[in-house]
C-alpha cells in the first residue's frame, strides 16, 4: 500500500496557491512579538488572499499584544506546534464587519404580513414576510440588494430582571424581494412591535475566515484579568470556521460568534482550563454564540474545565447593535464537554431554537442548561453532574428534552435536585429518557424562583424510564401536566404530587419498584396506572351532586353523584354552563342506576347524548362530557342507544329481551318463530309501572359470567339461557355475551330455526 505524501511543510506546494508565510521573513522555530509578527501576517495575508486564499504559518512562539484583522475569506493554516501567548486584553484573531450608519424605523409591526394579519411561527422555507419602510428609507440604509442582509431589531425586552443589562430581540434576515420601500425576507418567529422602536438597518457581513491548526493560551498575567476581550472574535461574518485548534489556559472567553451567519466551530478543536469567576468578571466560556446569530454549529469538539463549555448571550458590543440579538438555530452537537465548573451546555436567557444533540456531557455542576426559549435537548449522554443532569429555567419555554440518559446526578442535601429538572414549563415536554442512579429524583418540575412571572403549565412527561429512589415529582404550583406511559422501578416514590398542583393527567404509568404514589393535588384525572385507582385518585378533587341544592359550576375535571335517581329537568341540580372546551369527568359513586336524558334543560345548557335518548350511569361508572356550543355533549360511553319508552302497564323486568309488534313491546320467546320477530333489545331500566328503557346495544349491568354466551329462551318469555335451544321448531337467537369484567354486552343476531 502506498502511503500518501505528507500536505506540509507547505514550500513544495506552492504550484497549489498556498502562501507559506516563511516566503515573506517569518523565520520558523524563532519568538516574534506583535510589533514583528503582524506585518509580516498581513502582507502575507494579502498575497494569500489573491492566490487562492490558502495561508501556511510554521512552529513559531508568538506573544500577542495587538489585535491581528483576518481578511474575509482568508484560510490559515497553523502549525501544530505554533504557539500564540496573549499579553493584553485584546482579541488576539478577530474579524469583524459593519452596518450601515443608522437604522430606520419600520412603519407596522414586522409581526403582520403584508395584509396586516399576524405572523407567528410561520417559519417555512415557502413563507416570506414584508418588512414595510418609510419613503426615502432605503437610500439612508445605504442602498439594499437581493440578497443583502439585513438586521431586524426592537428594544422588547427579552429578560426583565437583569437590568441594566437586559437583552433585547434581534435577529438577521437576507432580503429575497424588493418591492418600492418594502423588503421581503424569510420568516421571523419572534416578536417586533414597532411601540417599542422595531427598526431595521443593513449589515454589511464580511466573508468568514477559517483558522486550522495551532495552540492559543494566556500568560499569567492576562489570566488574572477581569472582563477579558474574547480571544476570538468574528463579528459580523458569514461562515466564520475554527478547526482542530487547541486553545487553553485563558482568563477569560475563547471563541465568540457574534452577529455572524453559519459559524462553525468543528473537528476537534479543544478548550480547557478557563476561569469561571463571576464576581470578578472572568467569565471562562468556550465557545459563546452572541447578538442575532443565525445558523451555525459546534461539533466534534473537546471541552473541559470552563465555566461553560457552550452559552448563547446578548451582544455588549457597541453601536447599533449593542445589547440587541438572540441566537438561532444554533447546533451542538457530537462533543465531549466535561468536568466544567458551571454549566457544560448553557443558554442564556438570549436564545431561540438551539438544537443540543448527541453530546457526551460528564462531570461539572449542570450538565445541560436551558434559559431559551424553544430549545431541543436529544440523545445526549449526561453523566456524573452535581446540580442536575439536564435543566429548564426561566424563560426555557418550549422545550423539547427527548431520548437522554441522564445518570448519577450526586446533589444530596435537596429532594428538588435530579436528572432532568423543570423550572418553567409552558409547553415542556420530556419524553422518552432513560435515568437511573440519580441520588435524589430523576425528573423534578419545580418552582421558577420567582423570576420568572409565567405560571408552570402544560407540561408533557412521557415514555420515561426512571430508576432512581424518586421518579417524577410534580411540585409547586404547576397546573396541566401530563405523566403519561412512564416505566419506573423507584424503591420510595413512582410519582409525587405537591399539594398546590392541579389537573394532573395520569395514565398508563407503571412502576415495577416498591415505590408507589404520593399525589395531594386537586382536580387530577387517572386512568390506566399500575397500582392506582381509575379516576378518583383523590376525594376531595370531586364536587358532589345531589337531588338537593343547586346546580355545580364545575372547576376540576370530576363531578360525584350519589343519589340522583334521573335527570330530565330544571327541578334536578346537575351542571351549570361551563367554559368553551371544559372537560368533566361525571361519575357515579351511590348504590343505584342514575338516568340521564337527553336535551334536559339544566342550569342554563343542555346534555346532548348524541342521538341517544337517555343513558344510563350505573354504580361506579362513568362518562365523559365537554362543554361545547351551549350544551354538555356525551365525549365516551360504553353504552349503546338507548330509549325511555311508555307503555301503560308494560310488565318488563330489567334484562328482559323484547321484540316489536303492532301495538308495542312484547316479551321475545324462543318457542316460535312468531315469538321471536323484531327482536329490538333488553330492558335496562324500569322507571315505573308505565315507563322504561330499551337499550339495542353496548354493555349494562353486572353479575353475568364472563365469556358466556347468552341465548333468548324458549320456555321463559323474555329470558335468556347459557345454552343454544336444541328442540325442533325452537328458535336459536344470540343476544348477548358475558364480558370478563361481568357485565352483559348486547348483541342481538338473527335467529335460525332448529329443523
Amino acid at each position: 500500500m502506498t502511503q500518501s505524501p505528507p500536505i506540509w511543510p507547505v514550500r513544495s506546494q506552492k504550484k497549489q496557491s498556498v502562501v507559506d508565510i516563511r516566503d515573506f521573513g517569518l523565520v520558523e522555530g524563532q519568538t516574534y512579538t506583535s510589533a514583528q509578527f503582524k506585518p509580516i501576517f498581513d502582507s502575507a495575508s494579502a498575497s494569500a488572499v489573491l492566490s487562492g486564499n490558502r495561508l501556511y504559518i510554521p512552529a513559531i512562539n508568538y506573544t500577542a499584544s495587538a489585535p491581528i484583522d483576518l481578511l474575509g475569506g482568508l484560510n490559515v493554516f497553523f502549525s501544530d506546534a505554533f504557539i500564540c501567548t496573549r499579553a493584553a486584553n485584546i482579541n488576539v484573531f478577530r474579524q469583524i464587519g459593519t452596518t450601515s450608519a443608522s437604522a430606520i424605523n419600520l412603519s407596522s409591526s414586522v409581526n403582520n404580513d403584508s395584509s396586516g394579519s399576524p405572523v407567528m411561527f410561520g417559519n417555512t422555507p415557502s413563507y416570506f414576510q414584508e418588512l414595510q419602510l418609510a419613503a426615502g428609507s432605503l437610500a439612508t440604509l445605504g442602498g439594499i440588494n437581493i440578497g443583502d442582509w439585513v438586521g431586524i431589531i426592537c428594544d422588547t425586552k427579552v429578560t426583565t430582571f437583569k437590568s441594566p443589562n437586559d437583552g433585547k430581540y434581534g435577529t438577521m434576515r437576507r432580503v429575497v424581494e424588493i418591492n418600492g420601500e418594502d423588503l421581503t425576507i424569510s420568516s421571523l418567529v419572534r416578536p417586533f412591535f414597532t411601540a417599542t422602536n422595531a427598526r431595521v438597518l443593513k449589515l454589511n457581513l464580511t466573508k468568514g475566515a477559517t483558522l486550522q491548526g495551532g495552540k492559543f493560551t494566556d500568560d499569567a498575567a492576562i489570566r488574572a484579568t477581569s472582563f477579558l476581550e474574547p480571544y476570538f472574535l468574528f463579528y459580523l461574518t458569514e461562515s466564520p470556521s475554527i478547526q482542530n485548534t487547541k486553545i487553553y489556559s485563558l482568563g477569560g472567553k475563547a471563541i465568540d460568534l457574534n452577529w455572524t451567519y453559519n459559524g462553525q466551530v468543528t473537528d476537534r478543536v479543544n478548550i480547557f482550563d478557563l476561569p469561571s469567576d463571576e464576581s470578578g468578571g472572568q467569565y471562562g466560556y468556550g465557545v459563546l454564540v452572541s447578538g442575532g446569530s443565525l445558523h451555525g454549529r459546534l461539533n466534534g469538539c473537546s471541552i473541559t474545565r470552563t465555566r461553560h463549555g457552550f452559552t448563547t448571550d446578548r451582544n455588549f458590543r457597541s453601536g447599533l447593535l449593542n445589547l440587541h440579538g438572540e441566537p438561532e438555530s444554533f447546533e451542538v452537537s457530537g462533543n465531549t464537554i466535561s468536568d466544567n465548573y458551571n454549566s457544560s451546555i448553557d443558554t442564556h436567557e438570549e436564545g431561540h431554537q438551539i438544537l443540543i444533540t448527541n453530546n457526551l456531557v460528564n462531570g461539572g455542576r449542570t450538565g445541560i442548561n436551558l434559559r431559551s426559549k424553544g430549545c431541543i435537548v436529544s440523545n445526549n449522554i449526561v453523566q456524573g453532574t452535581v446540580d442536575y443532569g439536564i435543566a429548564v429555567q426561566v424563560y426555557g419555554y418550549d422545550a423539547l428534552v427527548t431520548g437522554n440518559v441522564v445518570r448519577k446526578v450526586n446533589k444530596d442535601n435537596r429532594l428538588t435536585y435530579g436528572g432532568i429538572g423543570i423550572y418553567v414549563g409552558n409547553r415542556a415536554t420530556i419524553s422518552n429518557n432513560i435515568l437511573w442512579g440519580n441520588r435524589l429524583t430523576d425528573i423534578y418540575l419545580g418552582d421558577s424562583g420567582g423570576s420568572d412571572t409565567v405560571q408552570q403549565t402544560d407540561a408533557k412527561v412521557s415514555g420515561n424510564i426512571v430508576s432512581s429512589a424518586n421518579g417524577i415529582h410534580v411540585d409547586t404550583a404547576w397546573n396541566r401536566v401530563t405523566v403519561q406511559g412512564n416505566v419506573g422501578n423507584c424503591t420510595t416514590n413512582f410519582v409525587i404530587e405537591a399539594a398546590t398542583v392541579q389537573n394532573t393527567s395520569l395514565s398508563g404509568n407503571i412502576n415495577n419498584g416498591a415505590g408507589g404514589y404520593s399525589l395531594a393535588g386537586a382536580n387530577r384525572f387517572q386512568l390506566g396506572n399500575k397500582g392506582l385507582a381509575d379516576i378518583r385518585g383523590i376525594e376531595s378533587a370531586s364536587q358532589s351532586l345531589t337531588t338537593a341544592g343547586t346546580p355545580v359550576s364545575p372547576s376540576g375535571n370530576i363531578v360525584a353523584i350519589s343519589s340522583t335517581t334521573t335527570i330530565n329537568s330544571t327541578a334536578t341540580p346537575f351542571i351549570q354552563a361551563g367554559a368553551s372546551g371544559q372537560r368533566i369527568v361525571l361519575f357515579n359513586e351511590g348504590t343505584s342506576s342514575i338516568t340521564v336524558l337527553d336535551n334536559s334543560v339544566l342550569a342554563g345548557s343542555l346534555l346532548n347524548l348524541d342521538g341517544k335518548k337517555s343513558l344510563i350511569l350505573g354504580p361506579g361508572t362513568t362518562t365523559q362530557w365537554i362543554y361545547l356550543s351551549s350544551q354538555w355533549r356525551l365525549v365516551s360511553s360504553s353504552q349503546g342507544s338507548t330509549e325511555v319508552i311508555t307503555q301503560a302497564a308494560h310488565g318488563f323486568i330489567v334484562g328482559n329481551t323484547i321484540r316489536a309488534t303492532a301495538s308495542g313491546y312484547a316479551k321475545a320467546q324462543a318457542n316460535s318463530v312468531a315469538n321471536s320477530r323484531a327482536v329490538s333489545g333488553r330492558v335496562v331500566a324500569v322507571i315505573d309501572a308505565n315507563t322504561f328503557i330499551l337499550q339495542d346495544s353496548g354493555v349494562y349491568g353486572s353479575g353475568f359470567t364472563a365469556g358466556a354466551e347468552y341465548w333468548l329462551s324458549p320456555t321463559t318469555a323474555g329470558g335468556d339461557q347459557t345454552t343454544a335451544p336444541t328442540t325442533s321448531g325452537q328458535v336459536v337467537l344470540p343476544v348477548g355475551i358475558g364480558t370478563p369484567s361481568g357485565q352483559f354486552r348486547i348483541l342481538i343476531q338473527p335467529g335460525i330455526i332448529n329443523p
